[in-house]
């Protein structure tokens, strides 16, 4: 037949086969692709309708335009329009996402822990029936939209494959539509247009190459239905507090509020919330042109669109997020205007913050220093924990320490520390620390220089008789060696008056005490000081333990 449309002659054919069998149509087909439905659709009059049996059979629409043929449709005979009413002849086609319409045949349904965007995506086609073979490109929203990095989600054996794949793509900001193949296409649906087309389409007569179109109706958002601040957020589990951020734009409008059970951390509610406040506040840029059918511009093209009318008085770049055909007709639905919109998160960085205590000691004549760190005093400003730190230094680390061999990287612990040589005299330290919603570090250039805030540690070895006083722990325990080689644990001995747990084990192998107040010396005593000790060292400051 040949049909008229914009000053342009087309000739166009049509090919409709079900389960390899042809049937005969009557007119062009209408057919429905876009990024806001669930799945495809397609309806065309036929000279005779089919018999009952070809319900749910492969169907397959080829259209040629002018001698050109291409694949116009690919899925399934729709069962309801199969018999429904005697008198029709139209038949309503459906794409593969329509298997997604059923239930987990494992009664125990799904786990899912700590797993991908990707492989949980993957994991609900597969139960479906839906094979890599029939699927052609995925968005990955990246590592942000991990399944389940918190607490493990269940996927009931009652709840339905559809529902669950549109939570999923609500969660990511993806759509997904079915090619004209047939194949299974999975994009970002906040996807902003291509800067430069081949695909122009303008009302201006003297734009030469450009095709022209009926009429376009541009959306005006109301400051009533106008959207500038989203809140997201998830479930509590279990004492932790439910993760939730709240993005704004520069504009007037309402807010709005979206949850996930998807949503487990706060990096996780901080993307959603600018995601969805982004795509929200540009939805008023948003045009709807009617134009003759061309079957190539599907949902995710990009073109250029021109209409003075409509206040796009120069090209600009749109994308298409639907494509809806009706006979030799078309009616695109575009997304126009700047990639971005201006906004600000509710969500504030971690407070950072670690002290640092210096210790200089020497170890087998060799002098070194100990700068102990401790950043347990970060806190979050969104009421959330601290869930990791990470120390680095750009300082030359003591050779014979190989903790130290590595500067930063797998330190994630609130205390932690470094060795230097005696003679440094400053080293930077930076700590990072991340509350599950932001990142933040902080930089101090620590002073190593002696004075009188520095502590000094010296180790000794020192005799009692024939056994020997040890400390594992800095002087809280002190340990003594028996005659039979067993350690006995002695209670700590304080500055000026000593604290001895056992005298008669004192007088045998001896004590070591200090002197009174401002005491600097520590002497060895085999009874209990009755007699002057021996002196053992003398050192720089007051010594309050051993």
């Amino acid at each position: 037949m040949i049909v008229s449309a914009a000053t342009r002659y087309k000739s166009w054919e049509i090919w409709v086969t079900i389960d390899d069998k042809r049937y005969r149509a009557v007119g062009l087909p209408s057919r429905s692709l876009g990024l806001n439905q669930q799945r495809s659709a397609i309806s065309i009059e036929l000279e005779a309708m089919p018999p009952l049996s070809v319900a749910g059979k492969a169907l397959t629409v080829d259209i040629a335009c002018n001698g050109r043929r291409r694949r116009f449709f690919t899925g399934y005979a729709a069962p309801d329009s199969i018999g429904a009413n005697p008198y029709t002849r139209t038949l309503n086609g459906v794409d593969l996402l329509y298997r997604l319409n059923r239930t987990l045949d494992d009664p125990n349904g799904l786990i899912w822990s700590n797993i991908s965007w990707l492989s949980a995506v993957d994991a609900l086609l597969n139960a479906a029936g839906i094979s890599p073979n029939e699927r052609d490109s995925s968005f990955d929203p990246g590592a942000t939209y991990v399944i389940a990095p918190v607490a493990p989600i269940i996927i009931e054996p009652r709840d339905t494959l559809a529902s669950v794949f549109q939570e999923l793509l609500a969660f990511a900001g993806a759509a997904a539509f079915v090619l004209p193949s047939g194949k299974l296409r999975i994009v970002d649906a906040d996807r902003r247009p291509q800067q430069s087309s081949s695909l122009n389409y303008s009302t201006v007569e003297s734009d030469s190459g450009a095709y022209r179109f009926f009429n376009a109706r541009r959306t005006i958002g109301l400051f009533e239905t106008a959207v500038n601040a989203v809140t997201a957020g998830g479930p509590a589990l279990g004492l932790s507090a439910a993760p939730e951020a709240t993005y704004t734009v520069a504009t007037l409008g309402k807010a709005a509020r979206v949850t996930s059970r998807f949503i487990q951390t706060g990096a996780q509610a901080m993307a959603v919330a600018e995601r969805e406040c982004r795509r929200r506040a540009r939805s008023e840029r948003t045009v709807t042109l009617d134009a003759p059918l061309d079957p190539d511009v599907l949902p995710g093209v990009s073109l250029l669109f021109r209409c003075p009318q409509a206040d796009y008085p120069i090209y600009t770049p749109a994308y298409v997020l639907a494509s809806r055909s009706n006979g030799a007709s078309m009616s695109l639905e575009l997304s126009l205007g700047p990639s971005t919109v201006d906004g600000y998160s509710s969500v504030l960085p971690p407070l950072v913050d670690f002290t640092a205590n210096i210790v200089r000691e020497t170890v087998d004549g060799v002098a070194i220093i100990d700068v102990m760190l401790d950043g347990s005093t970060s806190v979050s400003l969104n009421g959330a924990d601290i869930l990791s730190w990470q120390w680095s230094t750009d300082a030359t680390l003591f050779a014979t320490t190989p903790a130290q061999a590595s500067n930063s990287g797998l330190q994630t612990q609130a205390r932690w520390g470094y060795v230097v040589a005696g003679g440094a005299t400053s080293i930077n330290i930076t700590l990072t620390v991340n509350d599950g919603y932001k990142t933040n570090s902080l930089t101090r250039a620590i002073d190593l220089a002696p004075d009188t805030t520095i502590s000094t540690r010296q180790a000794l070895q020192v005799a009692f008789g024939s056994g020997w006083h040890v400390t594992p722990d800095g002087g809280a325990t002190w340990r003594t060696e028996t005659s039979q080689g067993d350690a006995v644990a002695c209670a700590p001995f304080g500055a000026g008056a000593p604290n001895i747990s056992s005298p008669g084990s004192a007088a045998t192998y001896g004590i070591v005490a200090t002197g009174g107040t401002g005491a600097t010396r520590i002497r060895t005593s085999l009874d209990l000081l009755q007699s002057v000790g021996v002196l053992q060292a003398t050192l720089p400051e007051q010594i309050t333990m051993l």
